[in-house]
């Protein structure tokens, strides 16, 4: 049986710091603080459904506020960002435009962007980092199509034609990456393939 790690001795469950975020522009109906933040240890990364994002320091200062690309109305905004070496990437597909941005984490600032197309209903699942071959991949859903790319450009590197659609992020393990969703199939993708692997 695994044993559950100790406490830390001055963890007593006090509040230890507050930051307000000066909320985005986007009409959000129920998703204000649906994705959850990511960080690396030094950052802290949260999205809102409002389209603010913004990076705080360990401490709660904020480091910078970024506004993303609308105004759209993002109603079930919950896709969470990813964070891989120096790249913050926020995965958008609740809209009139739909994109995978590619930011610096330290600034902020773009680095590049992926346009998708939108089908009937839209996606919300999480971005996944998975390490083929020693080389990493970010595999992103939609409805339509799974999509791997390469992290460290905007390169796809396969991609897998699917019928699924909505909210659950991809999962990966025994050497496959595995996606469902509401009212689709669910399938089960060997990610060392390249192009369309949607036959193999």
């Amino acid at each position: 049986a695994s044993s559950l790690p100790s406490p830390l001795p001055d963890a007593d469950g006090v509040k230890l710091w507050q930051t307000e975020v000066e909320p985005g522009s986007w009409d959000t109906q129920f998703s204000f603080t649906t994705p959850t933040p990511v960080t690396d240890g030094r950052r802290i990364f949260a999205y809102f459904g409002s389209a603010a994002l913004v990076a705080l320091d360990m401490e709660g200062k904020l480091l910078w506020r970024k506004t993303l690309p609308g105004p759209f109305k993002a109603e079930w905004l919950c896709s969470s960002p990813l964070l891989y070496q120096d790249t913050l990437f926020v995965f958008c597909d609740v809209s009139n435009d739909h994109w995978l941005l590619a930011l610096d984490a330290k600034t902020g600032d773009g680095k590049w962007e992926r346009p998708r197309k939108q089908h009937e209903k839209a996606h919300n699942s999480s971005p996944l980092l998975v390490i083929v071959k020693g080389q990493p991949q970010i595999v992103i859903a939609s409805p339509g199509a799974v999509l791997a790319l390469d992290p460290r450009a905007d390169k796809e590197i396969w991609s897998c034609k699917w019928g699924g659609n909505r909210y659950p992020t991809l999962v990966a393990g025994s050497g496959l990456v595995f996606v469902t969703g509401e009212g689709g199939e669910s399938l089960a993708i060997d990610p060392t393939g390249e192009e369309d692997v949607s036959r193999t």
